[in-house]
């Protein structure tokens, strides 16, 4: 805190608080990272908490904000923190509190992010402003599982939730459910996160909030894509984006075209993934969101060498890097570096290749995006090969500890296949086996078909070289089954 307010200050933000936010709308700023919807206060939510502010405060507070907005229309967004916090620092507003916190979001400044959505929910509650301390705990629930806090990420959000059923806040309880599905997709909780998605979509039906339900659809057919039922989720995408047709909700369209086109990309079917991304980068385009259009625009880029228009697509690449860069939105220059690395590794683990992940995971480590610096440095770990095999198999046992504490055992599953092409390296191949085994049985555990495929065709191979031709068929049968039952084609894994 910067000052101490005085006791009428104080109970004049604790009767806004009670009687009088709730007549004021948050807006919804969105990045295309997880389905990310950050809630910034307006203009007007600041011009009451001034009402009790001296002129002098009002005056400099209201210019400070001011500026921060114009700043956040134009993509300035770090200026626009800088902004948003001067004006707090005139006076201790809980909406320059809240926008500097989505301001700090757009550049990617994650534990800065999260240290003032944390400070601004304990002043909202020690004001007993339940509405904004919800809000910010909303905020706050969405960064700190990238931080690789998932408990505290859970935490925020389901006291969020049970705060917005007290004041009878429906829509905002529906976000706050949605989100924590996400949580728990990242913890391959799938269950608990489609049971979060049914809940809010019952709520949005019973206030009639369509948008809120589309959102929840495209979060759904997500979290089925990563379990690995892809005809479901086609279905429900489907069923989203007629709605947000109906609705002319570009966020939804747009966000369901893209994952359209992933899906689509995992199905081998390039070219309606194509026209998918064209039309999600027609919408984003319309409405000019520059980060959906970059995201487009780096899975475009992949397409294209896919195609054999290598050239084409790194010309589309270096856009949408450089598109992001002039955003300073770094989690998108991450995930544009990801995916052309992964691309080009389908040619082979070369230097320029390596330099690529490499610098990925600089950027992780810099924004401090846990789940990303551990994924990153197993890849790193499987393919280096100037140190030796014994030391890059403890990197990866270093990384399956860290990946238990940030909970994910999506990761935990692919270290296991890692560490298994490692031992058939090493020529330990009981110990690969024991590897790839355990990942299917993960897998199986938390119902990834698809992961559970992947590790299948990698313990097929493993029996066929030691002449084991009947277990290797036997595994191979399955996994050609699961695959096909999700109309994946089959050559395209392999």
């Amino acid at each position: 805190m910067n000052k101490i307010l005085s006791h009428k200050t104080l109970s004049a933000l604790w009767s806004f608080g009670r009687h009088r936010e709730k007549l004021v709308d948050f807006e919804h700023v969105h990045l295309p990272d997880d389905g990310k919807e950050f809630l910034k206060p307006p203009l007007k939510m600041l011009l009451r908490e001034l009402e009790e502010a001296s002129a002098s405060q009002q005056k400099e507070a209201l210019a400070h904000f001011r500026m921060g907005e114009d700043r956040f229309k134009n993509w300035q967004y770090r200026d626009a923190a800088e902004s948003y916090q001067a004006s707090h620092e005139v006076f201790e507003s809980l909406s320059a509190l809240l926008a500097q916190g989505v301001a700090l979001m757009m550049v990617s400044e994650l534990k800065e992010a999260a240290e003032v959505f944390e400070e601004g929910r304990n002043l909202s509650q020690m004001r007993k402003v339940d509405r904004l301390e919800a809000v910010f705990g909303i905020n706050l629930g969405q960064v700190c599982n990238d931080l690789g806090e998932p408990n505290r990420s859970q935490k925020a959000l389901k006291g969020a939730g049970d705060l917005c059923r007290e004041i009878e806040d429906a829509a905002l309880e529906a976000m706050a459910l949605r989100h924590l599905g996400m949580i728990f997709l990242a913890q391959a909780l799938y269950n608990e996160a489609l049971t979060c998605c049914e809940e809010a979509i019952q709520i949005s039906e019973e206030i009639k909030d369509k948008i809120s339900v589309g959102h929840i659809l495209c979060n759904k057919a997500i979290i089925l894509v990563s379990k690995g039922n892809l005809n479901d989720a086609e279905k429900i995408f489907l069923q989203g984006l007629v709605l947000g047709r109906e609705l002319e909700d570009p966020y939804i369209q747009g966000r369901i075209y893209t994952n359209l086109a992933s899906l689509d990309l995992i199905r081998g079917r390039v070219q309606e993934a194509s026209s998918a991304l064209e039309r999600a980068l027609d919408i984003h385009r319309s409405i000019d969101y520059r980060q959906g259009e970059a995201r487009n625009l780096g899975v475009l880029a992949v397409i294209q060498i896919a195609k054999g228009n290598p050239d084409m697509g790194h010309h589309i690449f270096k856009s949408a890097v450089e598109m992001d860069r002039q955003l300073e939105y770094r989690r998108g220059e991450i995930r544009e570096l990801f995916t052309m690395a992964k691309a080009q590794l389908r040619d082979g683990p070369d230097d320029k290749t390596l330099q690529l992940f490499q610098a990925v995971y600089d950027l992780a480590k810099r924004i401090n995006h846990r789940h990303i610096q551990v994924e990153i440095s197993v890849i790193l770990a499987s393919l280096m090969s100037d140190i030796s095999t014994e030391r890059r198999i403890s990197i990866l046992k270093d990384n399956m500890e860290l990946s238990k504490s940030i909970n994910s055992p999506m990761l935990q599953i692919r270290i296991s296949n890692a560490l298994g092409g490692l031992y058939i390296f090493f020529g330990s191949f009981d110990k690969a086996i024991s590897c790839f085994q355990k990942a299917v049985n993960d897998s199986r555990k938390i119902g990834n078909l698809i992961e559970e495929a992947k590790s299948l065709v990698s313990l097929s191979h493993i029996h066929d070289q030691m002449g084991k031709t009947e277990l290797a068929a036997e595994n191979m049968s399955i996994a050609q089954a699961l695959f096909q039952s999700q109309t994946i084609n089959f050559a395209i894994i392999e």
